[in-house]
This record gives C-alpha cells, sequence and structure tokens, in this order.
C-alpha cells in the first residue's frame, strides 16, 4: 500500500498541490492520502468540510510535545482481534506474555496483552517511534510494564499469574475473595456485576454508589463516563436509578475495589520482580494517583496492588500527563476506546490520539495511524512497514508454492461460455411476470406461461434497471456471471431521509441471482416451483448509494446439488458505485422448490445468549416514537416503526412489532402468485429498531440530523427458515444486544431474531448500526 503526502503552508497550499498533483513533506500542512482514498473527495472535504472521508489524514499545523503509548483494558476483548495483523506481519510476535491457551477472563486479559505487545513492537521496530510515557487503562499499567519489556524475568510473572488463582478464582468466576469479604461485612449476595454509568451529575452518582456498600465506583473513564460494579443486586438498583444511562458490561472481573483487600499481599508477591534498569525510558503513570512513578520492584508491586483495591481516574491521569508534555497518544491494544475517551478529556486543546486497532481491519488502520501521524508532523517511517508487510506476503506466497508436491495434469479447454442477453426495464419485467423466453430466447419457451417460476419481482420490488452482460452457458445447469445495475434517482420509492437507497435493499438489489438461475436451465419448469434466500453473510465497505450514482451488481451462481427434490443453488456478489466497492454478499444460498415442498417451514432452531439482569422495562407506542421528531426514523416508506412493546437497556434488548395485512404492497410484488415479505425487506425493519434503541438510549440527543448507517466491514450472517406470507398477522425483531459504544459515533451491535406469528424465521447474527453525520441531510429534507 502507498501514500501520497501533499503539503503547503496553510489548508490553502495543500489544496493547491493536491489538485496540481504535486507530492511534498516539507510544508506545515499535510493531507495524507492512503492508497485507495479518492482524491477529489477529499479535494471537497478540505474546500467544505463534513464527514472525513475515509483513508485521508490532515493536520494544518504539525504537532509538538512529547509521545504516549497508551494500553487499554481487557473489558475490550472480543474474538479474533489481532489475527489479521499477526497474519500480515509474523515476525514480529511478543515472547513475554506467552502463546495462549487459557480461558476465562484470565484468557481474556492477557489476550490483550498480547496484542497490545505486538502493537508495541510494530511501532518501535516499524514506525522507529519511542514512548515518552507509558499509560494504561485498568489492567493496561499491567500491559504496559510487559509490553515494554520492564521485568527482566516476564515468563515467571506470567507463570505465577496463570498458574495462581488471582483472576481465574478470586477475583472472577468464583469469586472468593470478593465473597469472603461480603460475608465478613455481613453482605449477601453471590454475583458480581458492572454497569457503564453516563451522567453529568457526579454528586448524584457518588451519593447513589454511597447507600449500597457493596457497590462502588471502579473507573471514571471520561467527562460524564463511570463504570460501577458490586454485587449484583446492589449494582442493579443503583444502576436503575440512571434508567438508560446504566448500560450492562459483559466482563465479570473484581478488580478497583477494597474487597480484595484479603489477597493484597498475594498481589504485591506476584508482581514483584527484577526489573531492567530503564535510564533514559519512558514515565510510567498509575492511575490510582495519576503521577509518575519509579520504576523499581518496590514502586511496581505497590501500583499493582493500589491498581487492584482503589479506582481509576482516567481523565486526571491524562490530564496530569498532558501538563507534562505529552500531545501525542497511541494506543495498543483492542478497540480503541482509549482514543475517543482522551478526544473527550483533551476536546479543544491541541493533541493526536490514535489508535493500532479496529475490528475487521488490522492493516488498513495500521495505514491509517501511520497516515495520520505523518499528516501530524511525526516521523514515521512508512517505508519499513511497506516492506515488512511486502515481505511477509512474499513469504506467504513461497510457502504455500513449496507445499504444492504434486502438479495436477493440465485440465481439458473448459466450455466458454458465451455472452447472454443485455436486457433493459421491458426485458426484466418479461422475467418478473411475463414471457421469459421474450428475454432469453426459444430456449427459455418451456417457462412462458408457468404460473410459478422462478421469477424476478415485479413493480417496485423489481430494484434492477437492466442487465449488462451474462457470462454464462445457457440450459448448462453450470455456473456463470450476470451483471446488472439499480440507479438510484430523485425519484426512487425506496431515498431514505438522507437521500440514500437502504441497506436492506442494496442487499436485495442482488436480483441478478434470480435471473441467472433461470439462465443456467435450473428452474426445472414444472409450474410449481419456487425460489427463496436460505442464507448469506453480508458486509457492507462503504457509504449507501445516493440521488445520482448507480449501483453496479456482479452475481455468481457458483454451483448448485439437489438435495430431496430441492437445488440448493450456491450464490456470491458484489455491488460497487463506480469501482468503489459498497457492499460484498457471501455464503449464500436460493432454495428452488416445489410449492408442495418443506424447504421454508418449521422455524429457525436458535437461543441468544444469556444477557443482563432484566431492569425495568419500557413500551413506546406510535406517539412515543414519534415524540423523538426525528426524520431518519419518520421519512421514507420504509419508515414503519410504529410499535415497540420492549426496550430494556439493562439485559440489552429490544423487541419491535410490525403488524402484517394481506394487502400489504410487497406480497403483491414479491412475488406474482407466490407472494412472500422479501427476507432482506425484513432485514431492513430490523436494522430500523436497532436504530432506535440507540435513540432510545438518549444517543441521538443534539445529534437529530445525523443518520443511521451500517457500520462498514461488519461480517452479518443472516439465515432464513421459514418466511412470511399474506395469511400471517405479526412481524416481531428481537434485538438482543451485544456491544454498545458511545462518542464519537454511537454504535450498536448485536443478533436480530425474526419471528413470524411467534415461529423463529429468520436471523441477523452480527448486526451493526451507528450514528453517523449526514451532509446532504438538509437537501434531502428539502426535496
Amino acid at each position: 500500500m502507498r501514500l501520497r503526502v501533499f503539503s503547503g503552508t496553510d489548508r490553502a497550499g495543500v489544496l493547491a498541490a493536491l489538485e496540481a498533483g504535486r507530492q511534498s513533506d516539507t510544508g506545515p500542512a499535510r493531507l495524507v492520502l492512503i492508497e485507495s482514498a479518492d482524491a477529489e473527495r477529499a479535494a471537497r472535504w478540505l474546500r467544505n468540510g463534513g464527514p472525513q472521508p475515509r483513508g485521508v489524514a490532515f493536520r494544518e499545523t504539525p504537532i509538538s510535545g512529547e509521545v504516549a503509548f497508551v494500553y487499554t483494558n481487557g473489558a475490550a476483548f472480543y474474538d479474533g482481534m489481532g489475527r489479521e495483523l499477526r497474519a500480515a506481519l509474523p515476525g514480529l510476535t511478543s515472547t513475554s506474555v506467552g502463546d495462549g491457551g487459557e480461558s476465562g477472563v484470565l484468557g481474556q486479559l492477557l489476550d490483550c496483552a498480547r496484542l497490545g505487545s505486538l502493537h508495541t513492537a510494530i511501532v518501535r521496530t516499524l514506525f522507529g517511534l519511542r514512548p515518552d510515557a507509558a499509560i494504561g487503562y485498568s489492567f493496561g499499567e499491567t500491559v504496559a510494564l510487559l509490553a515494554l519489556e520492564v521485568w527482566q524475568d516476564p515468563e515467571r510473572l506470567m507463570a505465577g499469574l496463570c498458574g495462581g488463582s488471582l483472576y481465574t478464582s478470586d477475583m472472577a468466576g468464583e469469586l472468593r475473595a470478593v465473597r469472603t469479604a461480603w460475608r465478613d461485612a455481613g453482605i449477601e449476595g453471590d454475583r458480581w456485576a458492572s454497569l457503564l454509568v453516563r451522567t453529568d451529575d457526579r454528586a448524584r452518582l457518588d451519593a447513589a454508589i454511597g447507600a449500597e456498600p457493596a457497590v462502588h465506583l471502579l473507573l471514571v473513564s471520561a467527562p460524564g463516563l463511570f463504570v460501577i460494579g458490586g454485587e449484583a443486586a446492589a449494582t442493579a438498583r443503583t444502576g436503575g436509578l440512571f434508567g438508560e444511562d446504566a448500560l450492562p458490561i459483559d466482563h465479570e472481573l473484581a478488580a478497583h475495589v477494597p474487597e480484595l483487600a484479603g489477597i493484597a499481599d498475594r498481589v504485591r508477591c506476584g508482581f514483584t520482580g527484577p526489573v531492567h534498569p530503564m535510564k533514559g525510558g519512558p514515565r510510567f503513570y498509575s492511575g490510582v494517583t495519576a503521577r509518575p512513578y519509579e520504576v523499581s520492584p518496590e514502586r511496581i508491586a505497590e501500583a499493582m496492588t493500589g491498581l487492584h483495591l482503589r479506582p481509576v481516574d482516567f481523565p486526571a491521569l491524562i490530564e496530569r500527563a498532558y501538563a507534562d508534555g505529552v500531545r501525542t497518544f497511541i494506543e495498543m491494544g483492542p478497540r480503541r476506546q482509549c482514543t475517543g475517551f482522551i478526544d473527550r478529556i483533551l476536546e479543544g486543546r491541541d493533541h493526536v490520539a490514535v489508535a493500532m486497532d479496529e475490528p475487521g481491519r488490522g492493516v488498513e488502520r495500521l495505514w491509517r495511524t501511520v497516515a495520520d501521524l505523518i499528516a501530524a508532523g511525526i516521523d514515521v517511517d512508512a517505508a519499513a512497514v511497506a516492506r515488512a508487510l511486502s515481505r511477509a506476503s512474499a513469504q506467504a506466497r513461497i510457502s504455500a508454492q513449496a507445499r504444492q508436491v504434486m502438479v495436477p495434469p493440465p485440465a481439458p479447454p473448459p466450455v466458454l461460455p458465451q455472452p447472454g442477453p443485455v436486457l433493459d426495464r421491458t426485458g426484466l419485467n418479461e422475467l418478473a411476470q411475463g414471457r421469459p423466453s421474450a428475454a432469453f430466447g426459444p430456449d427459455h419457451s418451456h417457462l412462458d406461461g408457468l404460473r410459478h417460476r422462478v421469477r424476478l419481482p415485479r413493480d417496485r420490488m423489481l430494484l434492477l434497471d437492466r442487465v449488462t452482460a451474462v457470462h454464462a452457458v445457457p440450459m448448462s445447469r453450470g455456473s456463470g456471471t450476470i451483471h446488472s445495475e439499480t440507479d438510484v434517482r430523485a425519484d426512487s420509492w425506496f431515498l431514505d431521509a438522507g437521500g440514500r437507497m437502504p441497506a436492506g435493499l442494496m442487499a436485495e438489489a442482488q436480483q441478478g441471482a434470480l435471473a441467472l438461475i433461470s439462465w443456467l436451465g435450473l428452474d426445472p419448469g414444472t409450474g410449481d416451483q419456487s425460489a427463496r434466500l436460505l442464507d448469506q453473510e453480508v458486509v457492507y465497505h462503504g457509504p449507501r448509494p445516493r440521488v445520482g450514482e448507480t449501483l453496479r451488481h456482479v452475481t455468481r451462481v457458483e454451483e448448485h446439488f439437489e438435495h430431496d427434490g430441492m437445488i440448493l443453488v450456491a450464490v456470491s456478489g458484489e455491488s460497487y458505485v463506480g469501482d468503489e466497492l459498497r457492499m460484498s454478499l457471501r455464503k449464500g444460498r436460493v432454495a428452488v422448490f416445489a410449492r408442495t415442498g418443506e424447504a421454508m417451514g418449521g422455524g429457525l432452531v436458535w437461543e441468544p445468549k444469556p444477557g443482563g439482569r432484566p431492569g425495568v422495562s419500557r413500551a413506546f407506542g406510535q406517539a412515543g416514537i414519534a415524540a423523538f421528531d426525528l426524520p431518519m426514523l419518520r421519512r421514507g416508506p420504509l419508515s414503519v416503526l410504529r410499535e415497540v412493546p420492549e426496550f430494556d437497556p439493562h439485559r440489552g434488548y429490544l423487541r419491535a412489532a410490525f403488524p402484517l395485512a394481506p394487502d400489504d404492497w410487497y406480497f403483491d410484488a414479491h412475488f406474482p402468485d407466490d407472494p412472500v415479505m422479501p427476507g432482506n425487506l425484513m432485514c431492513q425493519y430490523g436494522f430500523q429498531a436497532a436504530s432506535f434503541y440507540l435513540a432510545a438510549l438518549g444517543h441521538t440527543a443534539g445529534r437529530e440530523d445525523w443518520e443511521f448507517d451500517i457500520v462498514p466491514e461488519q461480517p452479518m450472517k443472516v439465515r432464513f427458515r421459514d418466511q412470511a406470507i399474506p395469511a400471517n398477522r405479526l412481524y416481531e425483531c428481537e434485538l438482543f444486544v451485544t456491544e454498545v459504544t458511545g462518542d464519537p459515533y454511537p454504535m450498536v451491535r448485536g443478533d436480530l431474531l425474526m419471528t413470524v406469528d411467534g415461529v423463529k424465521s429468520g436471523l441477523v447474527e452480527g448486526a451493526a448500526v451507528r450514528l453517523v453525520p449526514a451532509p446532504a441531510f438538509q437537501s434531502a429534507e428539502a426535496r
């Protein structure tokens, strides 16, 4: 990957250099474009402002001051973190934290430490940067000591932690140390719970905590953002005082609390060991005292003991580091939570805060961090990063070639697909409700006049405007590819409040699969056939298409096989605007079956993971939803949310209800003589329910002109095992929340369970919706 750097004396100078294609890094103002970034879009952003384009970094003046490495805590853990980066840079690993294999909370903590150590090795070895300060958020203080190789014998220390009971049964699991303290204090209870509380009234929070002897303030994360924890029932009572501003944290670890005083000597002993001389090394800060401490066995053990027993004030820590001269903060470890905290703490003051990780985008995030630092005037060796990634890629190719011990004989020449028909809307309508032979030719005349066949939707649900190419042998029952397009016009019926195509309909627009199934002869032509989507994995990569853009689809039939009278067709595809990938679809399966069969029916077998403890549930009717007065929820023909019977933020749950009627518009359009609610439309309604969850939490306050959008680069696994037809009366969507984040872009992630008349019909695993600025909102409103 290549970086392009444009510089000048100010913003105007950079813009002039960009428009002239003149690259340099000598000016104080710098614009850095990652290889795939659009220069024209970057220029528009420099002129007009708005949301910063992806892959673009800019600062008008260089940053001065010191650099701090910041290490996040174990609650940031997520499955698969760092996997892409480790694969891309296999030579950069840390031996100080072992090889893994631990389970439970201890495994999560150590996996976070391993990723933090990997990031540290990358920044020191490839970026060429050395820290002036080391800062940890909660358990991140320990990670800092490990990653920066303070201890002479980290293996012994890690063996003690892994082999002991501190993080397996004293502070987690059986909670022996905590339960002993509760028993001695006459406190009933045996479960621990933690909550994230958002409030600007610190005195009120302190009073609420003071009323419960078994509840404590654990962390001050940022202004107005706190973590509390303690005995589960007491913590729930305290959280109940703050309603939807108290959210459960799925990380059952007791830390920063006085209940651990009984094991303080064991903690001190566990973190005592010889250290390397750190002359000229970074200052290590304590989150408890918000001051640097001496790097010695005694002071480290003292700091670690205090960390376990006392709360952490992260804003005070960042303020002290800033006062000491730190201006650049590089976050190591999973996610980007500390980066958001720091931006919130230092809002309005000159600083740079960047993160080394972003779920699902390890290598891209690496390059974005490099770009941000270079734009800030920090000397980063981007060439060394490129060489390391290129070298690792070359070594992987050589290893793959070395494993090929047998060379297969040359395959016979394939039968080359012949170019198929080019179709306009008239031809597509023939496939939807006319004569397929009029579109595909006489080979398909056996499908003419059949009431039930594989067909395209009609009217509004026919989302294709044209087929531009078909590369497949007709009636071959083989594989092939179809190219089609969808125009997003000012009069398109589906436009949302921001003038964009909804995410669910982007997936629905891969309707070329149905046309290709017919072209290949995979419809038996018996007159009783239906086609239903069973599975797909969808990833959204960029902005949803807006008015004036054309969504270009590439759709493939990869293979098919028959089972019990049913044809299962494997499909995949991508959707582009120009040459920019906007959506990809993988692992798709379409069932072609006789209407008397059982391809759809019986429902889905799935149970949600246990969530938080139930709290006070709220319900919203049509008036309650309308009271939010959000155009993003009330404008557009697909803004259909009218009733939310259950909203319980304490356990992370929402249930939305959508009544069904036989004359609902989509039944007649999808499909003629075979009416069924489109599965991707069901998903779209689910995305709307998830959006309302964020609104009900209060995240839209002050952001009324923002828009809800799908989180990019997050795979969503979709399954359907039943359907909604005109005879059904109620479609419900249940959201089981797995993650909620706040600033800068509020996001909710979870699983969407879709039921029809009480039957589990579909599921979206990993659905993620966020709030983002909508620069086109006002013009869309004006339309």
